[in-house]
């Protein structure tokens, strides 16, 4: 016998499997390149602090950052092997779909090719993030859809929906914005009489009492992501344009746009797979009024391409169908110059090289624009991953420096989480005390037990401090030329008009 026999790539199941093991060994080569990010160490901090709601946040982030932390190792690395386990989920799925939309070998390697090289999935299953998880749960909505508007429902289909409806909202809050389209969508159609049976109040209840606890946390909170959602759109979502959205679901999927455009045509006309599109143009009209981002309808797509896969299959069969595999090929060797860009395959330097290369001679400039709206020399993804450790290292030289008797009264204070979480994390080593912060969750830490007598912040400015301390003095400025935080000012402050602890409960209106 050889081993030809038992590896059938003819077989979409095998070919199946060897696509998700392969997406899994792209993160594992490449997770590990550039050091953490700064989200990644805001959710490691929420770890050491384990409640049922954060601000920014639901718990589940956290309690996988505690398990990241307790099981795998503190290591870059075992973050991130749970998002890249996300992604081997996802791709799964969208592989499945292939199959249940009737789809052979060829159309699960059209789909499995198209997600492995996006730029957008690679960066979404690198970082150690609350969006991979996201999409999951997107695509498993997406991939039931059409089972459960079925006239004749079945329970596990509801149970698995409501399951993962609950475990979406401990994730990521968005997904409402693929369940309310899901449950519109079934009203609109004639599916509708699905509702005169007890599965979908049953799968609602279920998703209901897996998100409760979140829910009262919120609750007794008074509804801390209000007031994120509302720093979001100020500070974020303020520079998203209508046409930026819309141009942005291209963007995100590049060669993967070959295949979900006709996904649309495929799947409209199916009358058992019609609810999908419903849904995703009712999840792109929220976002659209809303102005969200480009990448927070990307868990649309995994089932959209797969439809898209089985269309350019069956084309393949017609009067073109000796094209199809000559044009696929050539935008995945119009993707693959895109695939940096997505996954930290490249050293820092070299990539802000080829980053500045490609935006003078592309014209590819979009990956570099920023939160800011201006284009710098990496994106920014990947410039939060970078300097944190010196920072930390140069605070520690700051606090050293200091003597006994102050720095046993001296509180660390950070100007925003990223600073906040590289002292939490970086500090450990340093033997530095958990930061005080009124940043994004780590207001409800609170201010420590020490009163303040002094203060050494991290990111402030003069400014900022000369209305609360009387002395204020520069012990040093910490700069990188490559990190996002290119220049931050260490100040020691003292003679503070209250004790943080008084002043504590007045920050909360001022952030």
């Amino acid at each position: 016998m050889t081993f030809s026999r038992y590896l059938n790539l003819k077989d979409p199941r095998m070919l199946t499997g060897i696509l998700v093991t392969f997406k899994l060994l792209i993160h594992l080569a490449t997770n590990s390149i550039y050091g953490f990010h700064r989200d990644e160490l805001l959710y490691m901090a929420l770890g050491d602090h384990l409640m049922w709601g954060f601000q920014e946040v639901p718990p589940s982030i956290a309690v996988l950052a505690k398990l990241a932390g307790t099981v795998l190792g503190d290591s870059v690395s075992a973050y991130r092997l749970f998002p890249a386990m996300a992604g081997m989920a996802t791709l799964l799925l969208a592989c499945l779909a292939v199959i249940r939309f009737g789809g052979g070998y060829r159309a699960v390697l059209f789909t499995g090719i198209a997600l492995l090289i996006s730029p957008a999935f690679l960066r979404m299953n690198t970082l150690f993030q609350p969006v991979a998880f996201d999409v999951l749960y997107w695509t498993v909505l997406f991939y039931l859809a059409p089972a459960v508007a079925k006239k004749t429902p079945v329970p596990s289909d509801w149970l698995l929906l409501g399951l993962a409806l609950g475990l979406g909202m401990l994730n990521k809050y968005a997904i409402v914005f693929a369940g309310i389209p899901l449950a519109a969508a079934l009203l609109i159609l004639p599916s509708r009489t699905v509702f005169l049976t007890r599965w979908p109040w049953i799968s609602a209840g279920l998703a209901l009492l897996i998100w409760a606890p979140n829910l009262i946390w919120q609750i007794r909170n008074q509804f801390p992501v209000v007031d994120h959602m509302a720093e979001l759109r100020d500070s974020q979502l303020v520079h998203v344009s209508a046409a930026d959205f819309i141009l942005g679901q291209f963007e995100l999927n590049l060669v993967a746009g070959l295949l979900f455009i006709p996904g649309i045509w495929f799947l409209v006309r199916n009358p058992e797979t019609r609810i999908v599109v419903w849904m995703y143009g009712l999840s792109f009209l929220l976002f659209l009024l809303l102005s969200g981002k480009s990448y927070y309808l990307a868990g649309a797509y995994p089932v959209l391409i797969a439809a898209g896969g089985v269309w350019l299959e069956a084309k393949m069969a017609g009067r073109f169908g000796k094209w199809i595999p000559g044009a696929f090929a050539l935008m995945l060797l119009l993707t693959v110059p895109l695939v940096p860009y997505g996954a930290p395959v490249l050293p820092v330097q070299t990539m802000k090289q080829y980053g500045t290369w490609m935006a003078d001679h592309a014209g590819l400039k979009p990956p570099l624009i920023w939160e800011d709206d201006t284009v710098h020399d990496l994106p920014q993804d990947f410039a939060d991953m970078f300097g944190w450790e010196e920072q930390v290292q140069s605070v520690a030289s700051v606090w050293y420096s200091l003597p006994d008797s102050v720095r046993e009264k001296t509180v660390i204070f950070a100007q925003n989480y990223g600073q906040a979480g590289a002292l939490a994390h970086f500090g450990k080593a340093y033997q530095l005390p958990w930061p005080v912060s009124l940043a994004s969750s780590f207001y409800f830490f609170g201010p420590g037990e020490k009163p303040g007598t002094y203060v050494l912040s991290v990111g402030l400015s003069r400014e900022d401090l000369a209305g609360f301390f009387s002395s204020v003095s520069l012990k040093r400025i910490h700069t990188s030329d490559v990190a996002r935080e290119k220049r931050v000012e260490i100040f020691l402050s003292e003679g503070s008009k209250a004790t943080l602890q008084e002043a504590w409960p007045g920050f909360r209106n001022s952030r």
